[in-house]
């Protein structure tokens, strides 16, 4: 945001007022392999919007402006919240949705749709939580049904949650209690019970890609789950997991 924060207005007398944004506000931009005409993009919005939903835009504008005016960039949620917009094209970019809750979910301060798309922007105030919002953008990209991590110790499945971007930090535990990473949650982890359940040195990682392919691909032995068509086995080494590798396998 090299530029500061702009609002601009056209039409027979233009006018714009500039200030700068938050110092440590960062902006991060997933462009994903997805060509999308603006021409279409601007198709799929209506003529016209109900009331309600253009009173709950200003609304959210207004905060976000002086949130952003007075160092208040955790009002950037509010502000990214739309409902005249994304909603319409969310119908010619189906992903949409799940990328904005992806990003949100792993501690975004807000994400929304950039321009017309395809990019997706999503704001941090710090530097490692870009990190995690990669990871996030990237499996909520790969729209995974099973995940398989290396986890050695019970509490290291937590951490990659977070690390991962299924969650924000911290907020691990409450992810596992919620029954989201169980068989029907939103993104089931470990079924074959992981590296907890064995852990054979050196061939973990190879372990869970098995057990990933397995997962998926029908191979007559009734391994395969119904319904999973896509998933992404994790493998990691040293003592604090600080060298790891990703790996997405489709049935």
């Amino acid at each position: 945001l090299l530029g500061g924060f702009t609002i601009a207005s056209h039409g027979e007398s233009p006018a714009a007022i500039r200030f700068d944004a938050p110092r440590d506000l960062r902006a991060v931009l997933f462009i994903p392999d997805l060509r999308l005409s603006t021409r279409a993009m601007r198709a799929a919005l209506p003529e016209s919007v109900p009331l309600a939903d253009a009173v709950a835009n200003l609304q959210r504008v207004a905060l976000g402006v002086a949130g952003l005016a007075t160092g208040r960039p955790d009002f950037l949620r509010q502000l990214t919240i739309d409902r005249l917009h994304e909603p319409y094209r969310a119908a010619v970019y189906p992903q949409l949705p799940q990328l904005l809750a992806a990003a949100r979910a792993a501690g975004a301060l807000g994400a929304c749709l950039s321009g017309a798309g395809s990019t997706v922007i999503a704001f941090v105030d710090s530097l490692r939580q870009i990190t995690r919002l990669e990871g996030a953008f990237r499996a909520a990209s790969a729209d995974l049904d099973l995940l398989e991590v290396t986890e050695s110790f019970a509490h290291q499945e937590l951490m990659l949650y977070e690390a991962l971007g299924l969650c924000e930090e911290g907020e691990g535990e409450k992810l596992l209690i919620s029954g989201a990473t169980a068989l029907g949650g939103r993104v089931p982890v470990n079924l074959s019970g992981g590296a907890l359940c064995a852990n054979p040195v050196v061939a973990t990682g190879l372990v869970r890609l098995a057990e990933a392919c397995a997962r998926v691909a029908d191979r007559g032995e009734g391994d395969r789950i119904d319904g999973m068509s896509k998933a992404m086995a994790h493998a990691a080494g040293g003592l604090a997991m600080q060298t790891a590798a990703c790996m997405i396998v489709q049935g």
